[in-house]
């Protein structure tokens, strides 16, 4: 007999069997638990990646090759001038401000989805990264940090024989 799992309106669901609808009862009812631990909302990010108190959070993604660690930060919109880059105790630090200029117009906005303020991502980076080396470019809105690593953290990879009993 499966295990049957109380969702937040009486609403039962057969456990291990999921649909979006229960999962979202789930999420709204674990938000609705945060909310009052915290004492302040759980939902803070937003489909676009801003928080309710107007800090933006962008995406990154992190990759590690045998010769260096890539990051790459969206910052669609950001200038070049505009983004901080810094490493401090092997914590690298991307923090700048993305701002919205809009000319004037006749008529009055409805609906305005982009998104404007300042933003701040720190990431530990690994004992094996050169940090004199590490480059930055911003180009078609990603921002690419490249973190070499150590001349004796590169090393050469053979393969190991397993042996069988």
């Amino acid at each position: 007999m499966a295990k049957e799992v109380k969702v937040r309106r009486g609403r039962r669901i057969p456990g291990g069997e999921w649909t979006a609808e229960s999962l979202g009862a789930l999420r709204t009812e674990l938000d609705r638990v945060f909310d009052r631990f915290s004492g302040s909302s759980s939902r803070l990010r937003h489909a676009v990646g801003e928080e309710i108190t107007g800090e933006l959070i962008p995406s990154l993604d992190v990759r590690e090759t045998p010769r260096e660690v890539v990051v790459k930060v969206e910052l669609p919109g950001v200038r070049a001038e505009d983004v901080n880059v810094s490493i401090r105790d092997h914590v690298l630090v991307v923090k700048g401000e993305k701002s919205s200029e809009r000319e004037a117009e006749e008529g009055e906005y409805h609906v305005t989805e982009r998104s404007y303020g300042s933003f701040h991502r720190a990431l530990n980076v690994p004992d094996s990264v050169d940090v004199d080396k590490i480059g930055a470019k911003l180009a078609g809105g990603v921002l690419t940090v490249t973190l070499p690593k150590k001349p004796e953290a590169v090393g050469e990879s053979r393969e190991i024989p397993v042996e069988g009993t």
